[in-house]
């Protein structure tokens, strides 16, 4: 997380659900939220940056305003806790705190499926989410809590102006929380690596890791996880290029987007050599506190692969079909009811798609064929995403999504809507006939789409 700002003490809190006392039902396991720091309140001479409707892109580095210069009304006291949130009022420590016990709310029952793991056999309690996402996505919060109900968990909100709350950390498979060592100036690193990075993916897409190495905001958050529960890797890792995952006999497992063995070299400064890319690789499974057979590097075309590959059941990831997403769009555009307006949408995307296709099948193939010498199953999934290298072009991402079992034992995925409900109709059958996804849902996150970001990358499950 960055940026995080203070609520005047006029406004309302983060959120009724997260700051309430008598909400709070006490933790019956370990997690890293049972173990709380210290909450110290300070005085508000020095306040965070505020909030700004701005929220940028994820996927390029140094876009972080310079907010030195803002200056916030004076108020009695704020506090900070570790993921970063602040709390106002004299009681600002104790608000902390109970935000704490409230995302270790583990009272509901869990199937055995590790919360680390993104795939669908885990079994959500909360989802946390920026209250500022409704500047961008209208809707979203009401939407997730209506599908919480339903499905078996709540959602609490945080005041942050960055929304994107994906990336920061990793949330290793034994609980623990994966951060980079931030510690030092890595921009001229990382400026050398994001350049190799677009020479090797050509003209498919020019976005580039390192948002998380630049925000000194990040860097404060760090401070703030307890040093019981904090893994400081050598490695660099943001949290939309590593997809946690259990293998088919349900050992923990991870699947990373190969750039970030670049960026590793880069944060450990070691040369480009295949010697040292097998250091980066073994220091990365290390981190993660995984075997490195257990870690499948695969190769990618945009700079998270959380846009493009999505977890399902133990063993099973859904990989980019651009063939069947071009098939589909072929047949809404033969429906006399779908609108002018949306017609010729379509008709843009599908010419992206074809382009799409050719550009990146190569890619998507060797990723596919790596994470099957893994012994991974893929499922072929529609993908009607394209890089922002293919201008003009209406976005839509169902991969970018969350998922897990329902407190009824029924599998269910959530992922931004298209806004044309009759693709959505043909997605959820599909997900239904082929990922044995009982239930899927859809949010009004697709305004996140054109920031290169969806669901997945503006929510923390717990």
């Amino acid at each position: 997380m960055s940026g995080i700002r203070i609520n005047k003490p006029d406004s309302n809190p983060i959120s009724s659900d997260a700051c309430g006392a008598n909400t709070l039902k006490p933790p019956q396991e370990i997690s890293i939220f049972n173990k709380l720091p210290d909450a110290t309140t300070e005085q508000a001479d020095t306040p965070p940056p505020k909030k700004s409707s701005n929220h940028d892109d994820r996927r390029y580095i140094d876009r972080l305003p310079n907010r030195n210069n803002e200056k916030e009304p004076p108020i009695v006291s704020y506090c900070k806790n570790f993921l970063g949130i602040y709390f106002t009022g004299e009681d600002a420590a104790d608000k902390a705190k109970e935000y704490l016990k409230s995302l270790s709310d583990n009272t509901k029952p869990r199937t055995t499926q590790s919360i680390s793991s993104e795939g669908l056999e885990r079994k959500i309690n909360t989802i946390t989410v920026t209250s500022n996402v409704e500047e961008t996505a209208p809707g979203t919060i009401e939407e997730l809590k209506r599908i919480g109900e339903e499905v078996g968990f709540t959602v609490q909100t945080a005041d942050t102006y960055d929304i994107w709350l994906e990336d920061p950390y990793i949330r290793r498979h034994d609980g623990k929380v994966l951060v980079s060592d931030l510690t030092k100036n890595n921009k001229y690193a990382f400026r050398s690596q994001a350049n190799a990075v677009s020479e090797l993916r050509g003209n498919i897409s020019t976005g580039v890791q390192g948002r998380v190495s630049e925000g000194s905001n990040y860097k404060e958050y760090i401070k703030l996880i307890p040093d019981e529960d904090r893994v400081v890797g050598k490695s660099y890792l943001e949290g939309g290029n590593v997809l946690n995952h259990r293998s088919s006999d349900e050992s923990p497992a991870a699947i990373i987007g190969e750039e970030s063995i670049g960026y590793t070299l880069a944060i450990m400064e070691l040369e480009d050599t295949p010697e040292n890319r097998e250091i980066a690789q073994a220091q990365i499974a290390e981190d993660l506190g995984l075997p490195k057979e257990n870690v499948t590097f695969i190769r990618q075309f945009d700079f998270h692969i959380d846009m493009w590959y999505r977890p399902l059941q133990n063993g099973v990831v859904a990989a980019p079909d651009f063939d069947s997403a071009i098939d589909m769009v072929a047949e809404i555009l033969q429906d006399p009811e779908l609108e002018d307006s949306k017609k010729e949408d379509l008709e843009k995307l599908n010419e992206g798609l074809q382009e799409m296709k050719i550009l990146a099948s190569q890619h998507a193939n060797e990723a596919e064929d790596k994470l099957k010498q893994a012994g991974y199953k893929i499922i072929k999934a529609p993908s009607f995403a394209v890089t922002p290298n293919i201008p003009d072009v209406m976005h839509i991402n169902y991969m970018n999504g969350v998922g897990g079992t329902a407190d009824n034992g029924e599998t269910y995925y959530i992922t931004n809507t298209s806004g044309i409900p009759q693709l959505d109709d043909k997605i959820e059958q599909y997900l239904k006939d082929n990922a044995n996804i009982d239930k899927t849902y859809f949010t009004p996150t697709n305004t996140l789409l054109k920031k290169m970001g969806g669901l997945d990358c503006i929510t923390q499950e717990n």
